[in-house]
């Protein structure tokens, strides 16, 4: 039995990634112009974010991405012209850097798929709350990802986890700053938290992934899509 952690935690812990994380600049890419005003509302009301431009199709995303090159896009699966999968596409080759997060009406596992192997990194549909969309946004800045459940159950699938539980968000931070290459003692103070808090949702990850040591276990997790 591995050990167990003294306090309980917040229900979700601050986004995190491998360098100081400061204010995040989102391109928006959607065609229809009141959802963009919402969005350009919702995220410029955040201190920590910033909109620098908006994109009403595929060609405009591109051309504005290589030009402002943003730390997040928020892109739209259904543009006029090029479509979201051809501009990720387009940008996976020339802005390897860049993340981004699919906003979508509809969902089907063949965009998931697909969107998933040209390296997006979050995944949301348009019900999404307004916490949702805000915390995946630092999130994915930050490195980590941010997927619909759906999603993440295809992901599990296709690393050989199918039917395990999916790592909690307390988990994937942790995930995270292993990845980045931290030991337990900074880790903890990154999250602040104590070690053997760290201990426990390290024992509970390499259950999760049947990994048997730190190497095999971020190997697993990037081969999947959880970690950049």
């Amino acid at each position: 039995m591995g050990p167990s952690p003294e306090l309980p935690e917040p229900a979700a812990p601050p986004a995190v990634g491998c360098g100081t994380p400061d204010r995040a600049r989102v391109l928006l890419a959607e065609d229809h112009t009141f959802v963009r005003e919402m969005l350009r509302d919702l995220l410029g009301s955040e201190p920590d974010l910033e909109v620098v431009a908006e994109a009403a199709d595929g060609e405009e995303t591109v051309r504005l991405a290589q030009q402002l090159r943003p730390d997040v896009l928020l892109l739209d699966l259904d543009l006029p012209g090029l479509s979201g999968a051809g501009v990720a596409q387009a940008l996976r080759a020339i802005l390897p850097e860049l993340r981004i997060i699919v906003l979508t009406a509809f969902q089907s596992q063949e965009h998931e798929r697909t969107m998933v192997r040209l390296g997006v990194r979050g995944y949301l549909p348009k019900t999404a709350s307004r916490e949702e969309l805000v915390s995946a946004v630092r999130a994915v800045r930050a490195g980590s990802v941010a997927f619909h459940p759906a999603v993440l159950r295809m992901l599990a699938s296709r690393a050989g986890l199918a039917g395990a539980p999916e790592p909690t968000p307390q988990e994937m931070a942790v995930l995270q700053l292993v990845g980045c290459g931290l030991h337990n003692r900074e880790i903890a103070a990154r999250l602040s938290v104590r070690e053997p808090t760290i201990e426990f949702h390290l024992h509970n990850l390499f259950r999760k992934f049947a990994a048997g040591n730190r190497t095999e276990l971020v190997h697993r997790a990037r081969r999947s899509g959880w970690v950049a």
